[in-house]
Protein backbone atom coordinates (compact mmCIF):
# COMPACT_ATOMS: atom_id res chain seq x y z
CA UNK A 1 0.00 0.00 0.00
CA UNK A 2 0.90 4.14 -0.44
CA UNK A 3 1.55 4.30 3.60
CA UNK A 4 3.96 1.28 3.93
CA UNK A 5 7.12 2.01 5.20
CA UNK A 6 9.80 -0.16 3.46
CA UNK A 7 12.83 -1.08 5.55
CA UNK A 8 16.52 -2.37 3.94
CA UNK A 9 16.64 -6.45 4.57
CA UNK A 10 19.99 -8.05 5.45
CA UNK A 11 19.61 -9.45 2.00
CA UNK A 12 21.40 -6.75 -0.06
CA UNK A 13 19.22 -4.67 -1.41
CA UNK A 14 15.96 -5.95 -0.70
CA UNK A 15 13.69 -4.27 0.76
CA UNK A 16 10.83 -5.43 3.25
CA UNK A 17 7.36 -3.39 5.20
CA UNK A 18 7.87 -2.55 8.29
CA UNK A 19 4.87 -4.28 10.71
CA UNK A 20 5.47 -0.62 13.18
CA UNK A 21 5.74 2.44 10.75
CA UNK A 22 3.61 4.19 8.40
CA UNK A 23 3.18 7.37 6.24
CA UNK A 24 0.51 9.35 7.22
CA UNK A 25 -1.22 11.89 5.02
CA UNK A 26 -1.25 15.55 6.84
CA UNK A 27 -0.91 19.29 5.86
CA UNK A 28 -0.54 22.93 7.24
CA UNK A 29 1.40 22.04 9.72
CA UNK A 30 -0.25 19.10 11.60
CA UNK A 31 1.37 15.60 12.90
CA UNK A 32 0.15 12.98 15.23
CA UNK A 33 1.56 12.24 18.53
CA UNK A 34 3.55 9.37 17.54
CA UNK A 35 5.06 11.32 14.61
CA UNK A 36 8.81 10.37 14.53
CA UNK A 37 11.11 12.92 16.02
CA UNK A 38 14.26 13.81 13.83
CA UNK A 39 15.47 16.64 15.59
CA UNK A 40 14.82 19.51 17.85
CA UNK A 41 15.26 23.38 17.58
CA UNK A 42 16.70 25.39 20.73
CA UNK A 43 14.69 28.51 21.35
CA UNK A 44 14.68 31.50 23.81
CA UNK A 45 10.99 30.99 25.26
CA UNK A 46 8.60 33.01 24.09
CA UNK A 47 5.73 34.36 26.66
CA UNK A 48 3.36 35.57 24.15
CA UNK A 49 0.65 33.81 22.61
CA UNK A 50 1.66 30.49 20.26
CA UNK A 51 0.66 31.04 16.40
CA UNK A 52 -2.54 28.89 15.77
CA UNK A 53 -0.41 27.32 13.23
CA UNK A 54 1.16 25.19 15.25
CA UNK A 55 0.59 22.06 17.59
CA UNK A 56 3.17 21.97 19.88
CA UNK A 57 2.93 23.91 23.45
CA UNK A 58 5.74 26.39 24.77
CA UNK A 59 7.17 25.92 28.18
CA UNK A 60 7.06 29.62 29.53
CA UNK A 61 8.85 28.77 32.73
CA UNK A 62 12.38 28.14 31.01
CA UNK A 63 13.75 30.34 29.57
CA UNK A 64 15.10 27.77 26.77
CA UNK A 65 12.71 25.24 25.02
CA UNK A 66 13.26 22.45 22.45
CA UNK A 67 10.84 22.24 19.73
CA UNK A 68 10.57 18.77 17.94
CA UNK A 69 11.55 18.80 13.76
CA UNK A 70 9.37 15.61 12.68
CA UNK A 71 10.38 13.61 9.54
CA UNK A 72 7.94 13.95 6.51
CA UNK A 73 8.31 13.49 3.20
CA UNK A 74 6.43 15.10 -0.03
CA UNK A 75 6.07 14.26 -3.81
CA UNK A 76 8.22 16.16 -6.19
CA UNK A 77 7.19 15.43 -10.08
CA UNK A 78 5.94 12.09 -9.19
CA UNK A 79 9.26 11.51 -6.54
CA UNK A 80 8.64 11.49 -3.29
CA UNK A 81 11.51 13.04 -1.47
CA UNK A 82 11.81 13.02 2.22
CA UNK A 83 12.37 16.04 4.50
CA UNK A 84 12.00 18.03 7.88
CA UNK A 85 8.63 19.68 9.19
CA UNK A 86 9.74 22.21 11.36
CA UNK A 87 7.35 23.76 14.89
CA UNK A 88 5.82 27.12 13.56
CA UNK A 89 5.74 25.91 9.57
CA UNK A 90 2.54 24.94 8.02
CA UNK A 91 4.27 23.12 4.88
CA UNK A 92 7.10 20.08 4.73
CA UNK A 93 10.48 21.10 3.24
CA UNK A 94 12.26 19.02 0.98
CA UNK A 95 15.21 19.43 -1.08
CA UNK A 96 16.21 18.63 -4.55
CA UNK A 97 18.86 19.40 -6.95
CA UNK A 98 20.30 22.18 -4.27
CA UNK A 99 16.63 23.52 -4.23
CA UNK A 100 14.34 23.37 -1.29
CA UNK A 101 10.64 23.50 -1.45
CA UNK A 102 7.89 23.72 0.64
CA UNK A 103 4.78 21.23 0.48
CA UNK A 104 1.74 21.95 2.32
CA UNK A 105 0.53 18.63 1.85
CA UNK A 106 2.70 16.19 2.57
CA UNK A 107 2.67 12.68 4.93
CA UNK A 108 4.31 12.47 8.36
CA UNK A 109 6.34 9.23 9.65
CA UNK A 110 4.38 7.53 12.29
CA UNK A 111 5.54 5.35 14.65
CA UNK A 112 2.48 3.05 15.30
CA UNK A 113 1.68 2.81 19.37
CA UNK A 114 5.36 3.64 19.59
CA UNK A 115 6.49 -0.64 18.54
CA UNK A 116 9.29 0.05 16.50
CA UNK A 117 12.78 0.42 18.32
CA UNK A 118 14.38 3.43 16.19
CA UNK A 119 17.94 5.01 16.44
CA UNK A 120 20.63 6.59 14.19
CA UNK A 121 22.96 4.59 12.83
CA UNK A 122 26.29 6.47 11.97
CA UNK A 123 26.97 6.04 8.39
CA UNK A 124 29.92 7.68 6.23
CA UNK A 125 30.90 7.14 1.99
CA UNK A 126 33.29 3.64 2.86
CA UNK A 127 30.43 2.28 4.67
CA UNK A 128 27.52 0.00 3.80
CA UNK A 129 23.88 1.08 4.12
CA UNK A 130 22.71 -0.73 8.01
CA UNK A 131 20.23 -2.94 7.55
CA UNK A 132 16.91 -2.31 8.99
CA UNK A 133 17.48 2.07 6.94
CA UNK A 134 14.07 2.98 6.71
CA UNK A 135 13.26 4.34 2.91
CA UNK A 136 11.58 7.18 2.35
CA UNK A 137 10.80 6.93 -1.34
CA UNK A 138 13.82 7.07 -3.74
CA UNK A 139 16.21 7.91 -0.78
CA UNK A 140 16.67 7.18 2.99
CA UNK A 141 16.03 9.55 6.28
CA UNK A 142 19.03 10.88 7.07
CA UNK A 143 20.37 13.64 9.39
CA UNK A 144 23.90 15.18 10.16
CA UNK A 145 25.02 16.42 13.52
CA UNK A 146 24.71 20.43 13.45
CA UNK A 147 27.09 23.25 14.75
CA UNK A 148 25.54 23.35 18.29
CA UNK A 149 27.01 20.76 21.06
CA UNK A 150 23.83 18.32 22.10
CA UNK A 151 25.34 18.52 25.71
CA UNK A 152 25.24 22.35 25.79
CA UNK A 153 21.64 23.13 26.28
CA UNK A 154 21.77 26.59 26.62
CA UNK A 155 22.95 27.26 22.83
CA UNK A 156 20.09 27.95 20.23
CA UNK A 157 19.73 26.79 16.93
CA UNK A 158 18.82 22.84 15.20
CA UNK A 159 21.27 20.19 17.25
CA UNK A 160 20.90 17.83 13.88
CA UNK A 161 20.05 19.19 10.58
CA UNK A 162 17.33 16.51 9.19
CA UNK A 163 17.26 15.48 5.42
CA UNK A 164 17.97 12.40 3.24
CA UNK A 165 20.91 9.65 2.21
CA UNK A 166 21.52 9.43 -1.46
CA UNK A 167 23.38 6.35 -2.81
CA UNK A 168 25.44 6.42 -5.73
CA UNK A 169 23.87 3.41 -8.01
CA UNK A 170 26.50 0.89 -9.39
CA UNK A 171 29.14 1.41 -6.06
CA UNK A 172 26.76 -1.51 -4.37
CA UNK A 173 24.98 0.89 -1.75
CA UNK A 174 28.36 2.07 -0.34
CA UNK A 175 29.20 5.08 -1.78
CA UNK A 176 26.54 8.43 -1.69
CA UNK A 177 25.87 11.31 -0.28
CA UNK A 178 24.02 12.77 2.41
CA UNK A 179 22.00 16.18 2.03
CA UNK A 180 20.53 18.16 4.88
CA UNK A 181 18.52 21.55 5.10
CA UNK A 182 20.33 24.20 6.96
CA UNK A 183 18.56 26.50 9.12
CA UNK A 184 18.80 28.96 6.64
CA UNK A 185 16.52 26.77 4.06
CA UNK A 186 19.66 25.98 1.96
CA UNK A 187 20.63 22.17 0.75
CA UNK A 188 23.64 21.17 1.69
CA UNK A 189 25.68 17.83 1.52
CA UNK A 190 28.15 15.88 3.29
CA UNK A 191 30.46 12.48 3.07
CA UNK A 192 29.00 11.28 6.72
CA UNK A 193 26.25 11.38 9.41
CA UNK A 194 23.40 9.11 10.21
CA UNK A 195 21.30 6.66 9.13
CA UNK A 196 17.45 5.94 10.59
CA UNK A 197 17.59 2.25 11.31
CA UNK A 198 14.82 0.17 12.44
CA UNK A 199 15.90 -2.33 14.73
CA UNK A 200 13.42 -5.49 14.79
CA UNK A 201 12.63 -7.65 17.78
CA UNK A 202 13.76 -11.66 17.19
CA UNK A 203 10.45 -12.35 19.02
CA UNK A 204 7.67 -11.93 21.15
CA UNK A 205 6.46 -12.63 25.14
CA UNK A 206 2.74 -11.97 25.41
CA UNK A 207 1.47 -12.07 29.21
CA UNK A 208 -1.87 -12.21 29.44
CA UNK A 209 -3.59 -9.37 31.75
CA UNK A 210 -7.41 -10.20 31.77
CA UNK A 211 -10.08 -11.34 29.36
CA UNK A 212 -12.77 -9.66 28.53
CA UNK A 213 -15.55 -12.12 29.15
CA UNK A 214 -18.68 -9.90 29.05
CA UNK A 215 -18.39 -9.13 25.32
CA UNK A 216 -16.95 -12.69 24.31
CA UNK A 217 -18.78 -14.48 21.49
CA UNK A 218 -19.99 -18.15 21.00
CA UNK A 219 -20.93 -20.05 18.26
CA UNK A 220 -22.09 -23.90 18.22
CA UNK A 221 -23.36 -26.16 15.75
CA UNK A 222 -24.16 -29.49 16.07
CA UNK A 223 -22.24 -32.17 13.98
CA UNK A 224 -22.81 -35.86 13.75
CA UNK A 225 -19.52 -37.90 13.77
CA UNK A 226 -20.20 -40.94 12.97
CA UNK A 227 -22.58 -44.11 14.14
CA UNK A 228 -22.65 -47.52 14.96
CA UNK A 229 -24.68 -50.74 16.48
CA UNK A 230 -24.27 -51.99 19.12
CA UNK A 231 -26.10 -55.53 20.37
CA UNK A 232 -25.35 -58.30 22.39
CA UNK A 233 -26.03 -61.98 20.69
CA UNK A 234 -24.89 -64.01 24.04
CA UNK A 235 -27.12 -65.85 26.38
CA UNK A 236 -26.81 -63.51 29.29
CA UNK A 237 -26.95 -60.08 30.08
CA UNK A 238 -23.58 -58.36 29.30
CA UNK A 239 -21.43 -54.76 28.81
CA UNK A 240 -21.42 -54.50 25.44
CA UNK A 241 -18.60 -51.75 24.39
CA UNK A 242 -16.51 -49.86 21.56
CA UNK A 243 -14.21 -47.40 20.26
CA UNK A 244 -15.81 -44.98 17.75
CA UNK A 245 -13.35 -42.98 16.06
CA UNK A 246 -13.63 -39.31 14.46
CA UNK A 247 -12.13 -36.24 13.15
CA UNK A 248 -11.86 -32.78 13.83
CA UNK A 249 -10.33 -29.47 13.33
CA UNK A 250 -8.98 -27.29 15.53
CA UNK A 251 -7.81 -23.34 14.92
CA UNK A 252 -6.42 -21.31 17.47
CA UNK A 253 -5.61 -17.34 16.57
CA UNK A 254 -4.36 -14.64 18.71
CA UNK A 255 -5.04 -11.27 15.80
CA UNK A 256 -2.30 -9.64 14.23
CA UNK A 257 -2.32 -6.48 16.18
CA UNK A 258 -0.66 -3.50 15.42
CA UNK A 259 2.75 -2.49 15.18
CA UNK A 260 3.81 -6.39 15.28
CA UNK A 261 5.97 -8.42 13.10
CA UNK A 262 4.02 -11.16 11.61
CA UNK A 263 5.68 -14.52 12.29
CA UNK A 264 8.04 -14.28 14.75
CA UNK A 265 8.15 -16.77 17.13
CA UNK A 266 5.83 -15.94 20.50
CA UNK A 267 5.38 -17.17 23.69
CA UNK A 268 2.17 -16.89 25.73
CA UNK A 269 1.70 -16.81 29.08
CA UNK A 270 -0.54 -16.69 31.52
CA UNK A 271 -1.27 -13.95 34.42
CA UNK A 272 0.45 -15.90 37.18
CA UNK A 273 3.57 -16.48 34.71
CA UNK A 274 2.94 -20.06 33.57
CA UNK A 275 3.37 -21.44 29.87
CA UNK A 276 0.06 -21.76 28.15
CA UNK A 277 1.56 -22.16 24.36
CA UNK A 278 3.77 -20.87 21.50
CA UNK A 279 2.96 -19.66 18.37
CA UNK A 280 4.18 -17.77 15.80
CA UNK A 281 2.64 -14.48 15.77
CA UNK A 282 0.02 -13.19 13.53
CA UNK A 283 -0.52 -16.64 11.74
CA UNK A 284 -3.25 -18.66 12.61
CA UNK A 285 -2.40 -22.45 14.12
CA UNK A 286 -4.47 -24.96 12.10
CA UNK A 287 -4.35 -28.85 13.43
CA UNK A 288 -6.64 -31.94 11.95
CA UNK A 289 -6.93 -33.93 14.74
CA UNK A 290 -7.75 -37.91 14.67
CA UNK A 291 -9.35 -39.10 17.96
CA UNK A 292 -11.37 -42.23 19.64
CA UNK A 293 -14.96 -42.55 21.85
CA UNK A 294 -15.33 -45.30 24.15
CA UNK A 295 -19.20 -46.00 24.21
CA UNK A 296 -20.30 -48.87 26.00
CA UNK A 297 -23.64 -49.95 26.71
CA UNK A 298 -25.54 -52.99 29.71
CA UNK A 299 -27.18 -54.62 27.29
CA UNK A 300 -30.16 -58.30 28.32
CA UNK A 301 -29.47 -61.18 26.13
CA UNK A 302 -31.06 -60.73 22.31
CA UNK A 303 -31.20 -56.89 22.46
CA UNK A 304 -29.24 -53.93 20.87
CA UNK A 305 -28.90 -50.22 20.54
CA UNK A 306 -28.12 -47.97 18.09
CA UNK A 307 -25.84 -45.45 18.85
CA UNK A 308 -24.81 -41.86 17.52
CA UNK A 309 -21.86 -39.67 18.27
CA UNK A 310 -22.33 -36.03 17.92
CA UNK A 311 -20.87 -32.97 18.96
CA UNK A 312 -20.63 -29.14 19.25
CA UNK A 313 -18.51 -27.47 16.86
CA UNK A 314 -17.73 -24.38 18.15
CA UNK A 315 -16.05 -20.82 17.28
CA UNK A 316 -15.39 -18.59 20.09
CA UNK A 317 -13.71 -14.57 20.17
CA UNK A 318 -12.85 -13.52 23.36
CA UNK A 319 -11.59 -10.07 23.99
CA UNK A 320 -8.04 -9.80 25.87
CA UNK A 321 -5.55 -7.42 27.06
CA UNK A 322 -2.28 -8.44 27.19
CA UNK A 323 1.23 -7.11 27.87
CA UNK A 324 4.05 -7.28 24.96
CA UNK A 325 7.32 -7.84 25.19
CA UNK A 326 9.42 -7.95 22.18
CA UNK A 327 13.09 -8.99 22.68
CA UNK A 328 15.69 -8.14 20.67
CA UNK A 329 19.02 -9.76 19.19
CA UNK A 330 21.24 -7.96 21.71
CA UNK A 331 19.54 -8.59 25.16
CA UNK A 332 17.42 -4.99 24.67
CA UNK A 333 13.48 -5.28 24.80
CA UNK A 334 10.53 -3.29 25.16
CA UNK A 335 7.06 -3.69 26.50
CA UNK A 336 3.88 -2.08 25.84
CA UNK A 337 0.11 -3.26 26.61
CA UNK A 338 -1.86 -4.67 23.74
CA UNK A 339 -5.50 -5.35 22.70
CA UNK A 340 -6.85 -8.33 20.96
CA UNK A 341 -9.47 -10.99 20.28
CA UNK A 342 -8.51 -14.43 20.69
CA UNK A 343 -10.57 -16.70 17.90
CA UNK A 344 -10.84 -20.42 18.65
CA UNK A 345 -12.23 -23.25 16.74
CA UNK A 346 -12.70 -26.94 18.54
CA UNK A 347 -14.81 -29.53 18.99
CA UNK A 348 -16.14 -29.92 22.21
CA UNK A 349 -18.97 -31.50 24.18
CA UNK A 350 -18.59 -34.89 22.37
CA UNK A 351 -21.28 -37.01 23.53
CA UNK A 352 -23.17 -40.30 22.83
CA UNK A 353 -26.91 -40.71 21.99
CA UNK A 354 -28.26 -43.63 22.17
CA UNK A 355 -31.89 -45.11 20.75
CA UNK A 356 -34.37 -47.24 22.62
CA UNK A 357 -32.77 -51.02 23.31
CA UNK A 358 -35.23 -53.34 20.84
CA UNK A 359 -34.96 -56.85 20.76
CA UNK A 360 -32.81 -58.24 17.39
CA UNK A 361 -35.19 -60.59 16.39
CA UNK A 362 -38.78 -59.17 16.23
CA UNK A 363 -37.23 -55.60 16.68
CA UNK A 364 -39.43 -54.36 19.01
CA UNK A 365 -39.00 -52.60 21.84
CA UNK A 366 -37.65 -53.87 25.34
CA UNK A 367 -40.00 -52.94 28.17
CA UNK A 368 -38.65 -50.50 30.16
CA UNK A 369 -38.78 -51.99 33.80
CA UNK A 370 -40.38 -49.52 36.32
CA UNK A 371 -40.38 -49.80 40.27
CA UNK A 372 -43.85 -48.97 41.82
CA UNK A 373 -43.67 -48.34 46.19
CA UNK A 374 -47.03 -50.36 47.36
CA UNK A 375 -48.89 -49.80 50.22
CA UNK A 376 -50.85 -52.64 51.85
CA UNK A 377 -53.57 -51.72 54.33
CA UNK A 378 -54.60 -54.56 56.40
CA UNK A 379 -58.53 -54.16 56.91
CA UNK A 380 -60.97 -56.90 58.33
CA UNK A 381 -63.44 -57.88 55.99
CA UNK A 382 -66.86 -60.40 56.04
CA UNK A 383 -67.26 -62.78 53.58
CA UNK A 384 -70.85 -64.00 52.76
CA UNK A 385 -70.67 -67.23 51.44
CA UNK A 386 -73.49 -67.88 49.05
CA UNK A 387 -74.97 -71.48 48.55
CA UNK A 388 -76.74 -71.91 44.81
CA UNK A 389 -79.61 -74.68 44.84
CA UNK A 390 -81.12 -76.28 42.06
CA UNK A 391 -84.41 -77.83 41.59
CA UNK A 392 -84.46 -80.38 39.02
CA UNK A 393 -88.16 -81.41 37.60
CA UNK A 394 -88.93 -85.15 37.50
CA UNK A 395 -88.89 -87.25 34.66
CA UNK A 396 -92.27 -87.13 32.82
CA UNK A 397 -93.28 -90.49 32.74
CA UNK A 398 -93.55 -91.81 36.32
CA UNK A 399 -93.34 -89.67 39.52
CA UNK A 400 -90.51 -90.35 41.95
CA UNK A 401 -92.04 -91.25 45.65
CA UNK A 402 -89.25 -89.37 47.56
CA UNK A 403 -85.54 -87.69 46.62
CA UNK A 404 -83.68 -91.08 47.25
CA UNK A 405 -85.53 -93.11 44.86
CA UNK A 406 -85.68 -90.48 42.25
CA UNK A 407 -82.33 -90.32 42.61
CA UNK A 408 -81.88 -93.92 42.11
CA UNK A 409 -84.19 -94.07 39.12
CA UNK A 410 -82.49 -91.57 37.36
CA UNK A 411 -79.32 -93.43 37.58
CA UNK A 412 -80.89 -96.50 36.37
CA UNK A 413 -83.00 -95.92 33.42
CA UNK A 414 -82.43 -93.76 30.15
CA UNK A 415 -84.17 -90.91 31.75
CA UNK A 416 -81.63 -91.47 34.84
CA UNK A 417 -78.60 -91.43 32.28
CA UNK A 418 -79.47 -88.20 30.55
CA UNK A 419 -79.91 -86.42 34.02
CA UNK A 420 -76.82 -87.47 35.11
CA UNK A 421 -75.26 -86.07 31.94
CA UNK A 422 -77.22 -83.28 32.68
CA UNK A 423 -75.79 -82.65 35.77
CA UNK A 424 -72.41 -82.92 34.40
CA UNK A 425 -72.94 -80.48 32.04
CA UNK A 426 -74.02 -78.36 34.95
CA UNK A 427 -71.10 -79.48 36.98
CA UNK A 428 -68.82 -78.64 33.89
CA UNK A 429 -70.33 -75.16 33.49
CA UNK A 430 -69.43 -74.24 37.00
CA UNK A 431 -65.86 -75.18 37.51
CA UNK A 432 -64.33 -77.29 34.19
CA UNK A 433 -63.26 -80.79 34.17
CA UNK A 434 -59.21 -81.47 35.04
CA UNK A 435 -57.20 -84.65 33.87
CA UNK A 436 -58.28 -87.97 34.55
CA UNK A 437 -61.98 -86.98 34.72
CA UNK A 438 -61.51 -85.29 37.91
CA UNK A 439 -64.12 -82.12 37.64
CA UNK A 440 -62.97 -78.76 39.29
CA UNK A 441 -66.34 -77.27 40.58
CA UNK A 442 -65.58 -73.44 41.71
CA UNK A 443 -67.26 -72.46 45.10
CA UNK A 444 -68.04 -68.88 45.98
CA UNK A 445 -66.01 -67.50 46.39
CA UNK A 446 -63.11 -68.93 47.79
CA UNK A 447 -63.78 -72.72 47.74
CA UNK A 448 -62.76 -75.52 45.28
CA UNK A 449 -64.50 -78.84 45.36
CA UNK A 450 -62.66 -81.71 43.53
CA UNK A 451 -65.35 -84.83 42.50
CA UNK A 452 -64.22 -87.71 41.54
CA UNK A 453 -66.56 -90.55 40.51
CA UNK A 454 -67.14 -92.20 43.99
CA UNK A 455 -68.35 -88.70 45.39
CA UNK A 456 -70.25 -88.18 42.63
CA UNK A 457 -73.71 -88.87 44.24
CA UNK A 458 -73.20 -87.18 47.13
CA UNK A 459 -73.06 -83.81 45.57
CA UNK A 460 -76.18 -84.95 43.77
CA UNK A 461 -77.68 -85.32 46.88
CA UNK A 462 -76.17 -81.60 47.77
CA UNK A 463 -78.05 -80.26 44.90
CA UNK A 464 -81.04 -81.82 45.76
CA UNK A 465 -81.51 -80.90 49.38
Amino acid sequence: SEDAVHIRSKYGNQFVTSSTLRWVSEQKGEHRDTAVEGSVERVLNEYGKNPEDTVDTVEKQEPVTERKVYVCRARHNGVWVPGQLRFGKQACLISIHGHVYTYEKYEILENIEAGARLSWVRWDRFTGIPIGSVYGGESYIARRKGLLDPEDEKKLGFVHLLGKLEVAKGFGGASGRLLVITPEEQEKDFEDGEVLVETEPIRYELTVIRYNMDRKNIANKEKILGSTLLKNENPYAATIDTMMAYESNYSLYWGQGKAILKGLPTIIRHQNGSLMEEIKWGIPEFEERKDVYKVEVHLLPGTAVNVTLVANDTESETPYTAKLVAVYDDGGHRSRTVQGIRREMAMIDVKPLFSPVYFIGNMSLVPTTTTTTTTTTTTTTSTTTARTTTTEEGPKKGGRSDGAKGENSSMMNDEGAEELKRQENVLTAAGGTGNSGTIVMACYPFITAILTASGYKLLLRIINI
